[in-house]
């Protein structure tokens, strides 16, 4: 093999891995979330939330293009006040991008006949968590808000 045949092979390699580097590209949120209400298919509040107990849920979109193929998902999971101001964690499921409609992101995960919609405000204020399977059409709604924590270190002097 010549030289300049190895050179050119070199190049080449050096040239798939640069592009490979500005090829993929990842973006990645999360926010925490309060229930606030439950509403029913025409739109009708039929539930508000408890004031004394609080649910929040965490949705995390992640987004990535990888060699001109576009992905966008969203996950879920549930935050879980155990009393005492500790928080359990319990993980969701993955949500598919399915489209947008007037400022929202719409995920969608059907399992067997059983389909779940996440809609996600763009600007990631509010989410719509309606469950289609026995649901009736009702959905309940949640507001981006933190998630309270206990200081248990105390105060600092």
């Amino acid at each position: 093999m010549k030289l300049d045949d190895i050179i050119k092979k070199l190049f080449c390699c050096a040239l798939i891995f640069v592009y490979s580097l500005f090829a993929f590209s990842v973006n990645a949120q999360g926010t925490d979330y309060l229930y606030v209400r439950t509403y029913d298919a025409q739109g009708n509040v039929i539930k508000e939330a408890d004031s004394k107990w609080s649910q929040y849920i965490s949705v995390s979109i992640l987004e990535y293009e990888f060699m001109g193929y576009y992905h966008k998902s969203a996950q879920t999971g549930v935050w879980t006040n155990m009393g005492n101001g500790d928080w359990k964690w319990t993980a969701g499921n993955t949500y598919g991008y399915n489209s947008s409609n007037n400022g929202w992101d719409i995920y969608v995960l059907t399992i067997a006949y059983h389909t779940d919609y996440l809609y996600v405000r763009r600007d990631l204020s509010v989410v719509r968590w309606t469950f289609m399977a026995g649901g009736n059409g009702c959905y309940k709604e949640y507001i981006r808000q933190k998630r309270p924590t206990i200081d248990r270190l105390g105060p600092t002097h």
